[in-house]
């Protein structure tokens, strides 16, 4: 016997929603980083420099919480931060 699908996505349903027929929304992949991320991940590898960890670790909280920003403004469900500290595939 099959399982009713809709089951399933009941679970994820809010409590408060207004009515039964609902859609969840997101983004998924990577957004482009801002050219200053692109800047402090150089910065950081040139030994010349005195921008250490800390601070690129602090650019990719600064660029994560752009990204997250625009996600909440847009009314998303689910915010994600646009995979800014991954460096592969980007």
């Amino acid at each position: 016997m099959a399982r009713d699908p809709s089951a399933n996505r009941e679970q994820f349903r809010p409590n408060d929603h207004p009515n039964d027929a609902f859609l969840l929304s997101t983004v998924v992949g990577s957004y482009p980083k801002p050219k200053w991320l692109n800047r402090a991940d150089e910065l950081v590898s040139d030994p010349d420099s005195k921008f250490d960890e800390s601070d690129l670790a602090e650019a990719h909280d600064d660029a994560c919480r752009l990204i997250t920003h625009e996600h909440e403004r847009s009314g998303l469900d689910t915010v994600v931060d646009g995979e800014m500290r991954r460096n592969e595939m980007v």
